[in-house]
């Protein structure tokens, strides 16, 4: 795997298009969860991105253009109910952007933390608690390493 940016310095996110300024440190190249691929600032990649590693992207020093090693994380694991999951995504971002794809994949909302939750929330009263859950625990699935329920 590379350990440095071999292209040329990039100059501007490719999402927002601002310039790439002294205050930023890194930037990223990265997948979106539209499917496309980026170059893009801090927060572009906080908002689009679908994390770092091999297949997902990768965090360089904007200065050096080294590659900085994430910092390895827990891997998630699936959640048994709303109120668990609104727990951990108050407390980890990870959960927070699944609560986000979920509501997006099923019809709801998807920039808002809170109005996502919400929309979920509602939606398990309409359908089943139990297939918005599923639908939470798809998304995990499909972008973040998961431990096993006893694990």
């Amino acid at each position: 795997m590379k350990r440095k940016w071999m292209g040329t310095k990039p100059t501007r996110c490719d999402i927002c298009n601002e310039r790439f300024t002294d205050n930023d440190k890194h930037f990223f190249d990265f997948a979106m969860r539209q499917g496309k691929w980026a170059l893009g600032c801090q927060e572009c990649f906080d908002e689009h991105g679908v994390g770092l590693g091999a297949g997902q992207g990768q965090k360089y020093d904007l200065s050096t253009l080294e590659k900085v090693e994430p910092i390895e994380q827990e891997p998630v694991g699936p959640v048994k109910s709303l109120a668990e999951l609104k727990t951990l995504a108050e407390n980890d971002s990870r959960y927070a952007d699944m609560v986000k794809l979920a509501s997006k994949n099923i019809g709801g909302p998807s920039e808002n933390l809170e109005e996502a939750y919400d929309w979920l929330a509602t939606n398990a009263y309409e359908v089943s608690e139990e297939a918005v859950i599923d639908e939470v625990n798809d998304c995990i699935g499909l972008y973040y390493p998961t431990i096993d329920e006893e694990g």
